[in-house]
């Protein structure tokens, strides 16, 4: 497809995604699909908009995003004042799709317990036994608006764990999780800081192969933990999981 064509298709997809904020931005809740809108050209593409309380549940946003190329995704929050929609944010990433369609490209989730949404952004996606995905992250407050959170982008598959107050990341390195990389990060502002690491080495080896695995804890290392006591070395939400595993 020509240069010309190509630009010409893009813009087509930046008008049809506003297109839809102006259909739907008096809906009192409103979620496109939020995926990959076909293609252009061959690459992944996407088009979303979200409307209603996303934030804050006293307040009405918008989140409208579309791809400007094969390898950028623009992102913009706008708010409801009065009558008129206002921008509040605005956000332009270049992105590595190495898992095409994989990842959720725009996520509204509270990741520092403060009770009001924060924005995910996703940048980065990677083939390993699941999709590995990394997002930019922006928390929002009623006064600051949306600041961006430095150094997310460097965790891996990241939940936020309400009981815990903290973001766990979760890499499998390998296969069956023989090698998994469990990351902690806490922070309310400012950078986004590990506060813990933790690596399981063969800890989760077909029946047989193995009874012991080796742990590392923040560069500490164990060789002999019986596979069955993994679990007690991982973050909350993922004991179960592990447990299951390493039986």
């Amino acid at each position: 497809m020509p240069d010309s064509s190509l630009q010409s298709a893009y813009e087509e997809l930046k008008n049809k995604t506003e297109a839809l904020f102006e259909a739907k931005k008096d809906s009192f809740a409103f979620v496109s699909d939020n995926s990959v809108s076909g293609g252009i050209n061959g690459h992944v593409v996407f088009s979303f908009v979200s409307v209603g309380p996303l934030f804050a549940s006293f307040q009405r946003h918008a989140v409208i995003g579309y791809s400007l190329n094969d390898s950028t995704l623009y992102v913009e929050v706008r708010q409801l004042i009065g009558q008129v929609w206002v921008r509040r944010f605005r956000n332009t990433s270049s992105t590595r799709w190495l898992v095409p369609g994989s990842g959720i490209p725009a996520v509204i989730r509270d990741i520092n317990g403060d009770g009001l949404g924060d924005l995910l952004i996703l940048q980065e996606t990677q083939a390993m036994l699941q999709p590995a995905l990394r997002y930019g992250a922006w928390l929002f407050s009623l006064k600051e608006g949306f600041q961006e959170v430095k150094g997310f982008n460097r965790i891996c598959n990241p939940v936020y764990d309400v009981t815990e107050k903290k973001v766990i990341g979760f890499q499998p390195v390998s296969c069956n999780q023989r090698v998994a990389l469990y990351e902690e990060y806490r922070f309310v502002k400012g950078p986004a800081v590990e506060r813990k690491r933790t690596v399981l080495l063969d800890c989760c080896c077909a029946t047989g192969e193995c009874t012991t695995c080796k742990v590392i804890v923040d560069g500490k290392e164990r060789t002999d933990v019986p596979r069955s006591s993994a679990f007690s070395y991982v973050p909350v939400l993922y004991k179960e999981q592990i447990k299951a595993l390493c039986k």
